[in-house]
């Protein structure tokens, strides 16, 4: 036990805590509020945008590659205490800060700890040659006291000084303390910070120190609550490996699955991409990947809870993002499944660290590059943001199979009469009850001289082709349901009226489909109990899910999905007990 610690191990001279060992109740809610405060304040600034963005004076500072910790001075003692409640003391940088802060009450100043990588040709204040910073060496120092000596802190902002709370001072009043306090330090200083007059000054040391790669980015601050990261942008080239669908009446694109390669071939999903795709992009991709599908031992939900596809690894991808980190808000490694490409199938081999993408964009895809580890390899992102070993190999795990132990499934009818259909004749502009023609299309269509039902078919496809927004998959759909409306082969949708003199009112109808008069429309609800057998192997997994759906097909989004876990099969059956009692009401029937 220590002043700050309840627990610690020796750590090079001094002693090195664990999460959660801070003793102080009132210190750690004061740090980790701090941390989601300031995480709040952040914003990404894209290069293109500074001259957009940046319309006052700022501070620009180059921002380093290191871990939030906090230099704490209480009672006369010094210490390095991290957000989530490890604690370093007496090593080198809280040795120098005691006796920068000699003349100083208790004081919390937040700052970036560092690791400077070291040559030993050469000598500085870090015993050897200082190189840029790198995020993940701050761990490998932190797993060796025998390194202690080559980590520095940056000290960057001030939450308590002389027992008042600097929350609220303005920024340059931190900095000119700041500056006093840690003049000609060595292991703790400030980094390197001057003031800008406006976005110029700004784009001249962005090209000064981040293009150079002197520093990864630029911090800019205000005296304003918001704070600037800004960086060049992380393009990388992968591989689509999968696709989910959005949650339309007619499939498309979601977002694309995309992977990179191992050295070993092997391949390392790196996340899902989204965004960069026009409706047209959607329809088009689609159409593309699903005559690509394979099969695949290892499963994606996308974030509607259905199941991704998997698709044969052949199309290469550029894809942007603000940035990539890699490991989350608790400073754990990000994991990503591996799998392996055997038979026209993927295999799921275990996972491994990799990064995560921020705001990831697609941009083209690459037809110049071929499918091997020097176009998609890992040392894309490597050189950027290292992550544990690229060369250890996946933590493969045996894990035992789930299985479904209960399943329910219900459906509901709505019904109609079959003498409806007959009035369809009657109604005016029919044209207008094809659902997916939308008052736009509808302009189009008659734009292009289609003003009825007969004019949708097989001999205007290329007119209908000609349209805005038009595909294959669109002009289909129209000749289809055309033709069923002209043959009196619908179905109705809700309930509907007739005017005074029995005829139906087209503005209470709605056609959902096109399909036989023979059924109404159908609605399903269902649940699946999955015992997944893993629980004793894998902490992660529970012993129970209970994964639900509700499908109703006149809503935005036609399929709701739900997932809930249990930790035994009790309180399993009770949500069982829970869901039944919400969703199966008069009407519906088990099936």
């Amino acid at each position: 036990m220590t002043f700050f610690a309840n627990s610690s191990s020796k750590y090079g001279n001094g002693t090195k805590a664990p999460s959660g060992s801070l003793k102080d109740s009132q210190l750690s809610n004061q740090l980790q509020l701090y941390k989601s405060r300031i995480a709040a304040r952040y914003r990404i600034l894209k290069p293109s945008r500074i001259v957009k963005d940046i319309q006052e004076k700022v501070w620009i500072s180059a921002k380093i590659d290191g871990e939030l910790w906090f230099l704490v001075k209480k009672e006369g003692n010094v210490a390095l205490c991290a957000y989530n409640g490890r604690v370093i003391e007496n090593i080198e940088i809280t040795d120098e800060a005691e006796e920068k802060l000699k003349d100083v009450g208790d004081i919390i100043i937040p700052g970036e700890l560092f690791s400077a990588e070291i040559d030993s040709k050469n000598t500085n204040e870090f015993g050897g040659k200082e190189k840029r910073p790198r995020v993940h060496s701050v761990s490998k120092v932190l797993a060796d006291g025998k390194l202690s000596c080559q980590l520095g802190f940056k000290a960057f902002d001030m939450m308590k000084f002389k027992d008042d709370v600097y929350s609220k001072v303005p920024y340059g009043s931190k900095l000119k303390t700041l500056e006093k306090l840690f003049n000609n330090g060595k292991r703790v200083t400030i980094p390197p910070t001057v003031k800008g007059e406006g976005a110029e000054d700004v784009a001249n040391y962005f090209d000064e120190w981040v293009m150079t790669k002197k520093t990864e980015g630029l911090i800019l601050r205000n005296e304003s609550e918001i704070i600037h990261k800004l960086k060049t942008q992380v393009t990388v080239d992968a591989v689509i490996i999968g696709f989910g669908e959005r949650a339309n009446s007619y499939p498309d694109l979601g977002q694309m699955i995309v992977a990179l390669m191992r050295s070993n071939g092997m391949y390392h999903i790196l996340g899902t991409v989204g965004g960069g795709f026009s409706d047209d992009d959607r329809r088009d991709w689609y159409d593309r990947l699903i005559k690509m599908e394979i099969e695949s031992d290892y499963k994606l939900s996308n974030k509607h809870g259905t199941l991704c596809r998997f698709v044969r690894p052949e199309i290469i991808v550029e894809i942007k993002c603000s940035e990539v980190v890699a490991a989350d808000s608790k400073d754990n490694p990000k994991r990503r499944a591996v799998l392996s490409y055997q038979n026209g199938k993927y295999i799921a081999a275990g996972q491994m660290p990799l990064v995560s993408m921020v705001h990831p964009i697609f941009q083209r895809e690459r037809e110049d590059k071929t499918l091997d580890e020097a176009n998609i390899g890992l040392n894309q992102i490597y050189s950027i943001v290292p992550f544990e070993s690229k060369d250890e190999k996946p933590d493969i795990k045996k894990l035992k199979r789930s299985e479904i132990v209960q399943r329910e499934v219900y459906t509901k009818t709505t019904g109609f009469d079959p003498e409806d259909a007959k009035s369809i004749s009657e109604v005016e502009e029919p044209l207008l009850l094809i659902k997916t023609i939308g008052n736009n299309r509808l302009k189009h269509f008659k734009e292009a001289g289609i003003t009825n039902l007969d004019q949708i078919n097989e001999e205007n496809r290329e007119k209908l082709l000609a349209l805005p927004t038009s595909s294959e998959f669109y002009v289909e759909l129209w000749i289809e349901q055309a033709n069923n409306l002209n043959q009196e082969n619908i179905r109705f949708a809700g309930n509907f009226t007739r005017d005074s003199d029995g005829k139906l009112n087209k503005n209470k109808i709605k056609i959902f489909d096109l399909d036989s008069v023979e059924a109404g429309l159908l609605y399903v609800r269902k649940y699946v109990l999955i015992k997944t057998n893993k629980e004793k192997q894998d902490e992660r997994y529970p012993p129970f899910v209970l994964f639900s759906t509700d499908f109703s097909p006149n809503r935005a989004l036609p399929v709701n999905t739900s997932v809930q876990v249990a930790n035994n099969k009790e309180n399993a059956e009770l949500l069982i007990e829970q869901w039944i009692q919400k969703n199966v009401k008069k009407g519906w029937k088990a099936v």
